[in-house]
């Protein structure tokens, strides 16, 4: 059978190996899981985003998502756990959101544009050459946040919502260099070879409360141009990792030590990692204390289940 993986997927080996070894390889996830933080609160600004994109209420839909969140807090704790952090966390998207209703209405520049699909989600094979020489297909999934088409030119853009602590330029460039959504430029021409897809819109999101002593701008669309030369290189890039993945599964599954297969790497990706504990341990305490810990607060749970979930009233693209 082919790898399955996503970009993502990819990208968490490039990082840190060993999260990928614990997450994608062994498939666990926690039997508890935080839902405040900076993936929890950018994954429902996201969700409120999709359903907003299919025409729900966007402030209705984000007290709703809020509340489901209060109920399992509730339900998990049994009425005991701390809400401090979902309390600031509700209060801040609502006046996030709220403003970027405003902010779109006047200044988002969207009257150029008709959105044509929302959580698109594709599945591509991609053939790949490992290092060794090995042919390998891999079920490359992505999910694009939405699919725009220019009124006039109908051309294709790519947006991607993004929330972010700053709209500077370290954040424009730090876009710039991401492979993601040229991934999905190249997964959408497999599945629609027609598709005339110019660039990419990020439309940015600072997360902050917009406080009288704030500084915008709080919200900012950063369009970006593609040209062959650039996706064939992070193409490339990507085939490379895929190679990689490829050849550090086939020692796994051959039983190697996966400390030297998948080896840690500390960055920026351990502070929202929810396998850190475990890496914790087995740096501190040893391989059977990470174990006990998989054994008492961990599940077997499937990384891409989010891609195989049918997308709910995507438009059809002509």
């Amino acid at each position: 059978m082919p790898l399955v993986t996503s970009y993502s997927s990819l990208q968490m080996f490039a990082e840190c190996p060993r999260q990928w070894y614990l997450k994608d390889y062994r498939r666990l996830k926690p039997i508890v899981e935080k839902r405040t933080g900076a993936l929890g609160f950018g994954g429902r600004i996201h969700t409120a985003l999709e359903f907003w994109g299919k025409g729900a209420d966007l402030i209705e839909v984000w007290h709703a998502l809020s509340s489901h969140e209060y109920a399992l807090l509730d339900a998990a704790g049994g009425g005991q756990w701390d809400t401090s952090d979902l309390d600031k966390e509700t209060k801040l998207g609502l006046v996030m959101l709220e403003g970027f209703l405003e902010w779109f209405a006047t200044e988002g520049d969207e009257q150029e544009f008709e959105v044509v699909a929302v959580e698109k989600q594709m599945k591509n094979l991609l053939h790949v050459l490992t290092p060794a020489g090995q042919s390998v297909d891999i079920w490359l999934y992505g999910k694009l946040d939405q699919l725009l088409q220019h009124k006039d030119t109908g051309r294709f853009r790519i947006r991607d919502w993004k929330t972010t602590a700053n709209l500077e330029d370290a954040t424009n460039s730090k876009m710039d260099q991401s492979p993601q959504p040229r991934i999905y430029r190249v997964l959408l021409a497999q599945e629609f070879p027609g598709l005339d897809i110019d660039g990419i819109r990020y439309t940015m999101m600072r997360k902050v409360a917009r406080t009288a002593r704030a500084t915008p701008p709080f919200y900012w669309n950063y369009d970006i141009m593609l040209n062959s030369y650039n996706l064939q290189a992070h193409m490339t890039r990507v085939e490379a990792m895929a190679g990689r993945v490829v050849e550090a599964t086939a020692a796994l599954d051959a039983g190697e030590d996966h400390e030297m297969v998948t080896p840690f790497h500390a960055s920026w990706r351990c502070t929202p990692c929810p396998v850190k504990g475990i890496c914790g341990l087995w740096q501190h305490t040893g391989i059977q204390a990470g174990e006990d810990m998989i054994e008492d607060q961990f599940t077997i749970g499937d990384p891409f289940a989010r891609y195989e979930a049918e997308a709910q009233e995507d438009h059809v693209i002509s």
